[in-house]
């Protein structure tokens, strides 16, 4: 017997979202102007994890976020390439972030390792930043909750060319992006 055969189509949702998965997604054709329905979505999820909504921008109390990775298995098929480990991590974390304390004099200045939190815990950090920095990967969904003013600065390694898939997520929001 399989899953399906015990679904009791009797269910009613108050809500539901709906995706298409991975590489066959409208959203990964980077074509669209803009997404209906996108701050909803955002405020919808938000909410639902009890998280405030809005922060508005005080340049004299800047937080910003620096996305870092932990080392981990993440592919074991490419066990001869990077030894299976995350390869998509900034080298010099202590100079990048020491760069960033001193062009930022005034701000927070804070490092995370999303792997450690809980989604809640995620979304928090992400609802009070207002300049979002990162390797690209993953964690640079999070574009879709920062705050509308904020900025995002991706990176990317030498040996790889530019993606723009969080790109696009900042423009569809009207934010600033810079890769």
């Amino acid at each position: 017997m399989h899953f399906v055969d015990k679904i009791d189509f009797n269910i009613v949702y108050n809500t539901l979202i709906w995706n298409i998965i991975g590489y066959n997604s409208p959203l990964n054709f980077h074509n669209l102007r803009s997404v209906p329905f996108l701050e909803e979505f955002r405020d919808f999820f938000l909410s639902s994890f009890g998280l405030q909504l809005k922060r508005s921008f005080d340049s004299n109390k800047l937080n910003v976020t620096i996305i870092l990775r932990c080392d981990y298995m993440t592919h074991p098929e490419r066990k001869e390439l990077f030894n299976g480990l995350v390869h998509r991590k900034i080298q010099n974390e202590e100079d990048m972030v020491a760069s960033v304390q001193k062009v930022f004099t005034t701000a927070r200045v804070d490092t995370v390792f999303l792997e450690r939190l809980t989604m809640a815990e995620q979304l928090g950090v992400m609802t009070q930043t207002d300049v979002h920095l990162g390797m690209h990967g993953a964690g640079m969904t999070h574009v879709l909750f920062l705050p509308k003013h904020a900025v995002t600065v991706e990176f990317f390694p030498s040996y790889w060319g530019f993606l723009r898939n969080f790109k696009t997520i900042a423009n569809w929001r009207g934010m600033k992006y810079f890769g």
